[in-house]
C-alpha cells in the first residue's frame, strides 16, 4: 500500500485475501498528520491480523 491508501480498509483486505502475509506502507505524511497514521496503520493490521510496517518520509522540503 502506499500512504494515503492505509485509510481505506478495503485494500488492505484485498491483498491478505490475495495472500500478502505481511503489509508495507511508505508514506509521506506531514508531521501534523502523525496520530492519523498511526491510527490507519495499527487499525488495518488489526481488522486483518497482520503485520504492517510502515515507513515515513524524513527531511525538510522547500517552504
Amino acid at each position: 500500500m502506499i500512504c494515503h491508501d492505509a485509510g481505506f480498509p478495503e485494500l488492505a483486505r484485498i491483498l491478505i485475501l490475495k495472500g500478502a502475509d505481511m503489509l508495507f506502507l511508505p508514506a509521506a505524511w506531514y508531521k501534523e498528520s502523525k496520530d492519523i497514521c498511526s491510527i490507519n496503520c495499527a487499525s488495518r493490521a488489526l481488522e486483518n491480523g497482520i503485520h504492517l510496517a510502515a515507513v515515513n518520509r524524513w527531511g525538510k522540503e522547500q517552504d
